[in-house]
């Protein structure tokens, strides 16, 4: 996504703001015991990858970097 359109960033922030609250509510989850630590991981890893692919959208000539997981779930 090299030309990316204002369309394809609203897209795609809007589903990194779904993907952030669906990690904060993992981390209550995990918290009070219903959920994994896989669980949290993989919601970390999905939020993580959707960060990259924004970034990598809306600065087509900068290195884009991926944020770990690890510290997104933190």
């Amino acid at each position: 996504m090299t030309n990316a359109t204002e369309t394809d960033l609203e897209t795609l922030a809007a589903e990194v703001r779904v993907l952030k609250s669906q990690v904060a509510n993992y981390k209550r989850g995990f918290l009070l015991g219903k959920l994994t630590y896989d669980d949290l991981a993989q919601a970390g890893k999905e939020l993580s990858d959707a960060m990259y692919r924004y970034s990598k959208a809306k600065f087509p000539g900068v290195k884009a970097k991926r944020i770990p997981y690890q510290a997104i779930i933190r």
